[in-house]
């Protein structure tokens, strides 16, 4: 570890003195107050209230829908709590509150539908008032409550006394005591009442409902029964349900943000910039030394960093730029600490800097080869589709060499060539995918081993192994016809298979000893899933749920060779309903606009690349919306190919609604688009009318998908309840379900699947995955009387920190036999994320499926109080308009120009980031940022828009001078050759006002000058097809001498206001 830069200065911190509201004198402790407003009923909103001010500010975002009701601290860890009443769809939660952003985390249901109100004993135990039931005590790890002391009285409030003796709870105008034996009333109060908390000195705190915009708290004497002193607080927050109070350790603070991405990949010899705010949290009027510090793991000259302080005195916040320059091939930990001298109080940001050269940048991955079907009968000579992938950022190769080796790499045969043409078994030329069929035997049980090698830049690259299974046992790929016993438990409504379940066993366990032990316990052996190694099983039994848990406990406890032994389980289609409307037209696409498709199509849609394989009931390929089927399978054994007409009406339409969703075709003139329209489509029917859908065929499904296919997208638009799977589950292996998600990430595809339909926070597979992409449901809807629309998770919608992003609850969609309709559901949530990641892979083949989800996730809208992620933002995710990806994806630099959160004062006009260039004698004389983008077909015009800043301390210096000038130039190039020079902002002749350095840190002299408050720029475009750029330039004219930025935010293909 290397330590490579120390930096320091003295600078004062003035500290905010909070005083309570008893007398106090600067010996005295400091406490801030803290309280929970109602809004329209149920939304809810954090403030602080100052204690000798009486100022009241907001903590954080309003809640909406949350109908928070009670709020205290614990007495030791100073950490805020919060319940929940009925007004929610959390009802009678509890929740732990960041007392810095307002930001809840759940922590769980209490059992009681409504809290009135909660208070720490000041030994640290949690108790709280539910509505209807009386006094409870709840844990504050897991949030489970037990009731106390019944009792039906409407507490709104609710405190113990300092030293634990006595509970108070205020009902309207009384005020009840709990002495640890019975409930009895102790006061009168002075008005209709909200909320208590005891206050330091003992005195009760009492909080009023009073008149409209007027916020009343009272202090009251318990042993008089009367009040010491009225406070009237003027406000808009004036309903308070609950307040608390934390002391405040009045000590400076400091925080460090970098520039927001966490790793930065460099070539070697190229330098990029990073961007570090140092923010002083308190003052106190005392100079304190600071020290910043950056150490490099491992040490070995790998990087250089040279960096350069701005700091003026008094200021409150330092903005440190920095130059990384990659020196060395190899991976380093910058590890960057501020640190406050006199206190020791620190804080740190860690980045990752992976220095490559050119070769590797662009080198060839090639992922393990996989097999059709995935396994053969020992000596039966078996046709087999060999397939294998790459990523690359350079040339594809022309081919891939198939080849036989030992375990240990050692070449047996080399079998031939892997195409990626269309021909001898592949299925879509230019993907990513190469295929040959080639005819295997073997006499001998086990295993193949297989890889394949391609040349690159001169060089041989080979995969990692992947396998052929020999088995006596048959092979399955597609789920039994007999698979209809099911039977389910009458107290938890679990629906199984009654005579089948998959069973694993541990590696090395002979063939002999497999039949050996499923014949002792009386089952048979229907066949083995080769990708995964699991045997199904029959057996005969009582038909009951019962039965089949015993025989699984029997497997796992009696046989160590058993890994694992899971029920075949049915799962849910996560769709709520359908109907038809009488025009279908793309008007009514609103989730296509929601998700910003429409705009996305102007410049990137789905190809080859991006093949998605939709596992569900099948789809209707001759719908005329859906040319781009090239192909699928049917693995229910009904007799039926994997068409989904059949019943228009009923379940055979969900497939078909789920892939119109993620890739109808694109302007065909036939009603709708997908949001990869042009991305092919891949069916694997898992699901039908009779045979319903189950966790077997999900998981065959996944497996066709991943070995058959190698569909870097497989959407999953159903699930079942995880807590079900594990109750019939034994063993310490993963389930089946789990085992073929984990084979395709492997080999570089992605699971998008959807959370569910029950509202609830139960978790459900292959959702919950983490591998997995896992989709909830948004919804448009109204937020009262005189407020515009939300967007917020769909109640019906699945929720939990486990459910990654969202989309759509509701879309309008292809049907079968060339119809439209609409449907409601996660189920169509989950394709416009699979159509949105298919978009992105079009674009970047190299991108591996942990990078798609990331982007996916990173640059979708945030909703308010969602609990299911961001909203889908197809837009942002392929263009990086906003910069929410913490970095300049999709954008190229020269000079200067990097991803910040703030410049000074400057914040974002949308989200959270911006891109910012700078030049100056440190940066040198320009600046460049350059977005290429591809004009699809069809596009004539482009509606552009966005918005920047611009800011120099040129200014007023060069002011009308005619020799030397700063300025930026945007400038557009079409695909037709003609450049567009949109706006040339320079000092000499264009409009400035001045701003103090104290407020923009630029590094130079003492005045500063801005065009002010974010310019906006808008203008329509001619364009044609092909290739076009967009161009910031930033320059200082003739010299070098002044510093200058321009900063980027918000550009959209659209304009706001348009309809």
């Amino acid at each position: 570890m290397k330590k490579i830069a120390k930096w320091g200065l003295v600078i004062t911190l003035f500290c905010i003195m909070e005083n309570s509201w008893a007398n106090s004198n600067d010996e005295q402790p400091i406490y801030r107050f803290y309280a929970v407003h109602d809004d329209s009923l149920n939304d809810s909103q954090f403030i602080t209230i100052s204690s000798d001010t009486l100022e009241v500010n907001t903590l954080g975002e309003i809640h909406l829908a949350y109908d928070i009701e009670a709020l205290d601290a614990h007495p030791n860890t100073q950490v805020l709590y919060a319940g929940s009443g009925d007004q929610t769809d959390q009802k009678g939660v509890l929740y732990t509150v960041d007392a810095q952003t307002g930001v809840l985390t759940e922590i769980g249901y209490t059992g009681f539908r409504e809290i009135e109100a909660l208070s720490f004993h000041p030994n640290g135990t949690l108790w709280g008032w539910a509505k209807g039931k009386g006094l409870i005590e709840i844990n504050p790890q897991t949030g489970a409550g037990k009731l106390v002391a019944p009792f039906k009285v409407q507490v709104e409030g609710m405190t113990w006394d300092n030293e634990g003796t006595y509970l108070y709870a205020a009902q309207d105008t009384y005020l009840w005591v709990y002495d640890g034996q019975q409930v009895k009333k102790a006061c009168d109060l002075p008005g209709h009442t909200e909320a208590l908390e005891m206050l330091p000195d003992g005195t009760l705190l009492i909080g009023v409902h009073g008149q409209k915009t007027l916020l009343s708290f009272k202090t009251f004497n318990l042993k008089t029964c009367e009040i010491v002193k009225g406070i009237d607080i003027p406000t808009d927050f004036d309903d308070v349900e609950g307040i608390t109070w934390l002391k405040i350790t009045p000590e400076p603070g400091i925080s460090l943000a970098q520039a927001p991405q966490t790793a930065l990949t460099i070539k070697e010899g190229s330098t990029d910039y990073l961007s570090f705010n140092i923010s002083l949290l308190k003052e106190d009027g005392i100079p304190y030394q600071l020290a910043f510090s950056q150490t490099i793991t491992p040490d070995v000259d790998g990087i250089a960093i040279v960096y350069d302080g701005w700091w003026k005195p008094g200021a409150m916040s330092i903005t440190l730029d920095e130059r990384v320059t990659g020196l060395k091939s190899g991976t380093y930990t910058l590890t960057s600490t501020v640190t406050i001298v006199e206190t020791g109080e620190s804080a740190s940001q860690t980045l990752l800097v992976k220095v490559v050269t050119p070769e590797e940048l662009n080198k060839l991955v090639l992922m393990p080869p996989t097999s059709y079907p995935g396994g053969i009968k020992i000596g039966v000579p078996t046709q087999v589709i060999f397939a294998g992938s790459c990523r690359t950022r350079g040339k594809l190769p022309p081919v891939l060499t198939l080849e036989e080796v030992t375990e240990d790499g050692i070449l047996i045969a080399t079998l031939g060539e892997l195409r990626n043409d269309g021909t001898n078994g592949d299925m879509i030329a230019g993907d990513r995918t190469y295929s040959g069929t080639f005819t295997v035997t073997s006499t001998v049980e086990g295993k193949k081993i297989y890889r394949t090698a391609a040349l690159h830049n001169g060089q041989r690259v080979v995969s990692d192994i992947g396998s052929l299974l020999i088995t006596r046992f048959p092979i399955i790929d597609s789920v039994p016809l007999n698979l209809n016993n099911w039977t389910s438990d009458p107290i938890t409504g679990i629906s199984i298979l009654s005579d089948k379940i998959i069973i694993s066993f541990n590696e090395g366990t002979s063939p002999d000893r497999i039949e050996e032990i499923v014949t002792v316990e009386g089952a048979i052996i229907v066949g083995m899933i080769p990708s995964i190694e699991k045997l199904l099983i029959h057996f005969s039994g009582d038909g009951t749920v019962e039965f089949v848990r015993k025989l699984v406990a029997v497997f796992v406890g009696t046989y160590p060779e058993v890994e694992y032994v899971e029920a075949v389980f049915k799962t849910e289609l996560f769709s709520s309903k359908s109907y038809v409307p009488k025009d279908p037209k793309f008007s009514l696409q609103d989730g296509m606009k929601t998700v910003r498709a429409d705009e996305t199509w102007l410049i990137a849609r789905g190809n080859e690349r991006g093949q998605i394989a939709i596992v569900d009931t099948g789809v209707d390929s001759s719908h005329l919306d859906l040319t781009n089927v090239k192909s699928g399978i049917n693995l229910l054994d009904d007799g039926i190919d994997y068409m989904d007409k059949a019943n228009k009406d009923g379940i055979l339409g969900h497939g078909t609604l789920v892939a119109g969703i993620a890739a109808a075709t694109l302007n065909n003139e036939e009603g709708i688009a997908g949001v990869a329209g042009g991305s092919p489509i891949v069916v694997i029917k898992a699901v039908g009318n009779v045979h319903g859908v189950d966790s077997l065929a999900l998981a065959l499904g996944i497996m066709k998908a991943t070995d058959e296919f190698k569909s870097p997208i497989i959407n999953v638009s159903a699930g079942i309840d995880l807590e079900d799977g594990e109750k019939l589950h034994g063993g310490t292996g993963n389930m089946a379900l789990e085992h073929v998600v984990k084979h395709a990430t492997e080999l570089d595809l992605l699971v998008v699947a959807a959370a569910g339909n029950d509202g609830e926070s139960k978790e459900f597979i292959p959702c919950a995955f983490g591998e997995v992409l896992c989709v909830g449901g948004s919804a448009i809807q109204e937020k009262g009387w005189f407020t515009k629309q939300i967007e917020k998770r769909e109640p019906n919608s699945n929720y939990g920190s486990w459910v990654d992003i969202a989309a759509p609850y509701r879309a309008y969609s292809t049907a079968p036999h060339n119809d439209y309709r609409y449907g409601e559901g996660t189920s169509y949530s989950t394709p416009f994320v699979s159509g949105a990641a298919s978009v992105l892979l079009s674009m970047h083949p190299y991108m591996t499926p942990a990078e798609i989800k990331e982007r996916l996730i990173k640059t979708g809208k945030p909703l308010p109080g969602s609990q299911i992620g961001n909203r889908l933002d197809v837009f942002e995710a392929v263009f990086n308009g906003s910069f929410e990806t913490g970095d300049l994806s999709e954008w190229s630099k020269e000079g200067k120009c990097l991803n910040v959160t703030e410049q000074g004062p400057i914040r974002p006009i949308h989200g959270k980031r911006m891109a910012l260039c700078q030049i100056g004698p440190k940066y040198g004389r320009k600046a460049i940022l350059t977005k290429t983008f591809t004009v699809q077909p069809g596009v004539t015009q482009l509606p552009i828009e966005f918005h920047f800043e611009f800011i120099t301390d040129a200014y007023p210096e060069l002011l009308n001078n005619r020799i030397y000038d700063t300025f930026v130039r945007f400038t557009f190039s079409p695909p037709n050759g003609q450049s567009y020079r949109i706006i040339v902002a320079g000092v000499a002749d264009h409009g400035w006002s001045l701003k103090p350095t104290t407020d923009i840190d630029l590094g130079g002299n003492q005045t500063v000058g801005w065009i002010g408050s974010w310019g906006l720029m808008r203008f329509d475009l001619p364009v044609t097809e092909g290739i076009g750029t967009f161009k910031v330039e930033l320059l200082n004219d003739g010299h070098n001498y002044f510093n200058a930025a321009v900063l980027i935010d918000k550009f959209q293909l659209k304009h706001d206001d348009a309809p």
